[in-house]
């Protein structure tokens, strides 16, 4: 099933291409930008209208890449933006095997909704619905087929399947989640921790997030003419103007 599903999503991208403004031509150099976010100021969002942190961050996403596509010129049109969220399937148990078994879900984000409440909503929603499907099934499930199908045909699918993330996805936005704990690099107390997630074949912006210490770090990697500084302003931006929406009376305790 998921093979077919990766198949059919591939196969729609390749025989229907719309703009794709995220698959610009990438170049050797290679850009980042480190924003940090209040955790209290998300939690009083959540707490506000419901949800996950992740929603929260998700849709703060989506308003940053809104802003960054409007300002390039860009028409907005639902689909315009795919991203791909990974997930860990892995079950701990006694015995088991270790690591990470790496899964994900393909999240069409609502660049075009103006309104910050509808985006948030709209994200809410598409996760829920991912979520009762389950992370083991869907084209987003792409990364379990080297799990799923015998070694020589791993081999020779791999190739393939790298060279087709363009046709699935537009970008990778990942939460790496790290110990919250105090810790220390050199005797040094550690006050801010980045993740930084690879950049896929053919694209040229990949977010990742960890909380650490009540704060939120990104890490936002881009390569060709998108400007993650640009994408940190816009982010700073929508993350107040979700604070607007929220009751003043109600502060995170």
């Amino acid at each position: 099933m998921i093979a077919a599903d990766v198949t059919a999503t591939a196969l729609a991208a390749a025989l229907h291409p719309g703009p794709r403004p995220l698959h610009t031509p990438p170049t050797s150099r290679c850009r980042l930008a480190l924003p940090v976010l209040a955790l209290d100021d998300v939690d009083r969002i959540r707490k506000e209208h419901g949800g996950t942190v992740n929603d929260i961050l998700l849709t703060l996403i989506t308003a940053a890449l809104r802003t960054w596509l409007t300002d390039h010129g860009h028409h907005l049109d639902p689909g315009t933006t795919r991203i791909l969220v990974p997930v860990s399937t892995r079950h701990r148990t006694p015995g088991g095997p270790s690591g990470n078994q790496l899964s994900g879900y393909l999240l069409d984000l609502p660049v075009h909704q103006h309104d910050p409440l509808t985006r948030l909503r709209t994200v809410q929603d598409t996760m829920r619905t991912r979520k009762a499907r389950g992370a083991r099934q869907g084209p987003g499930a792409v990364a379990l087929l080297a799990d799923l199908m015998p070694p020589l045909a791993t081999r020779l699918s791999a190739p393939l399947l790298r060279h087709s993330a363009p046709l699935l996805f537009d970008a990778l936005v990942t939460n790496v989640p790290v110990p919250d704990l105090p810790l220390s690099l050199g005797g040094a107390r550690l006050t801010a921790l980045h993740p930084l997630a690879p950049l896929a074949p053919g694209h040229t912006l990949a977010i990742a997030m960890s909380t650490y210490r009540r704060s939120v770090h990104l890490g936002i990697r881009t390569t060709g003419p998108t400007d993650p500084g640009h994408l940190e302003r816009a982010l700073h931006h929508a993350l107040a103007q979700l604070l607007q929406t929220c009751d003043p009376s109600r502060r995170p305790s």
